[in-house]
C-alpha cells in the first residue's frame, strides 16, 4: 500500500493495483506531493481561527505511541498540520475541525490535538474521552479527502468521502 491509516482511523485509502503504480504513488507521498485532509471531532471548544500546529515528535521506545519533543532532541522529527474550525456543539462540548497534515508522522494528528488539550474523541491512548456510536476501538478521525497525481497520466485526482459520519459522533 502506498498509503496507510492508523488502525482506529477511518476514511479514504489509496491502493495501487500494480507494483509500478505503487512505487509512483509511494514516491508522491515521500516528497509530499499528496495533499491530505482529515476531519476530527475533538473534546472541548477549540478556537475558531485557522491555525498551524508545529511540533517535533519522537516515538516512545517499546510503545506504539509518540510524544512531543524538544527540537533537536534525540530522534525528534518535525510535524506540521494546518487546522481549520468547522463547528462547535455546546451540548456535547465537541469541536469538529479539518486537519491538513504537511508531514506524515506516526499518530501526528492524534498527539498534536491531545497536547493542546483537545484530544480526539474515542482516542483513549492520547487521553480522548470514550465515545459510543462508532465501531469498537474506532476514534473520531477520518481521512476525508486526498489529492494525488494519477500514475498512468500524471493528471491530478481528487477523492472525497462522504461526511455523513460527522452526524453520528
Amino acid at each position: 500500500f502506498p498509503h496507510r491509516l492508523d488502525r482506529p482511523v477511518g476514511g479514504i485509502l489509496v491502493v495501487a493495483l500494480t507494483k509500478k503504480a505503487a512505487r509512483l504513488l509511494s514516491s508522491q507521498f515521500e516528497v509530499r506531493k499528496v495533499r491530505k485532509e482529515y476531519v476530527a471531532a475533538l473534546a472541548g471548544r477549540h478556537p475558531t481561527e485557522a491555525t498551524r500546529w508545529v511540533d517535533h515528535l519522537r516515538k516512545i521506545p517499546d510503545q506504539a505511541r509518540v510524544e512531543i519533543a524538544e527540537p533537536g532532541s534525540d530522534s525528534a522529527k518535525p510535524a506540521e498540520t494546518g487546522v481549520e474550525f468547522i463547528r462547535y456543539d455546546e451540548g456535547s462540548d465537541r469541536t469538529w475541525v479539518r486537519l491538513r497534515p504537511v508531514t506524515g508522522r506516526m499518530h501526528q494528528l492524534r498527539v498534536q490535538a491531545a497536547s493542546r488539550g483537545f484530544p480526539i474523541l474515542g482516542d483513549l491512548i492520547y487521553g480522548g474521552p470514550p465515545l459510543s456510536g462508532l465501531r469498537e476501538n474506532e476514534i473520531a478521525l477520518r481521512a476525508q479527502s486526498l489529492w494525488f497525481f494519477d500514475p498512468r497520466n500524471s493528471k491530478e485526482v481528487s477523492v472525497t468521502a462522504s461526511d455523513d459520519w460527522i452526524e453520528s459522533v
